[in-house]
């Protein structure tokens, strides 16, 4: 069997056309995505596969460990409300009052 280093298939992969060397790199990068890693495969082998009782009771957990977390000072809504007005004091040159 006939062993190619990597040397060669550089020296091989210059002498294509342009265009035929991004259609290699275009197909090697398809094919690394393509492929799992060995930690992915390692991974996915460990996690035994969840029943959807198992599911249920894991989002239920997580739930309440979310909920024990501190909720923000404002809304999306109000901290939206917030930065246009503080925008539009910039814009007048008025400096803004938190309210």
């Amino acid at each position: 069997m006939v062993t190619i280093t990597l040397d060669q298939i550089i020296d091989l992969a210059h002498q294509l056309p342009r265009a035929q060397r991004a259609e290699l790199i275009a197909r090697l990068a398809r094919d690394l995505a393509l492929e799992p890693t060995h930690t992915q495969a390692a991974a996915s082998a460990d996690v035994p596969a969840m029943t959807v009782s198992q599911a249920h009771t894991t989002l239920a957990e997580l739930r309440a460990g979310y909920s024990t977390l501190p909720r923000p000072r404002l809304t999306l809504g109000e901290q939206l409300e917030q930065d246009r007005a503080e925008r539009q004091a910039s814009i007048e040159g008025q400096p803004y009052v938190h309210a």
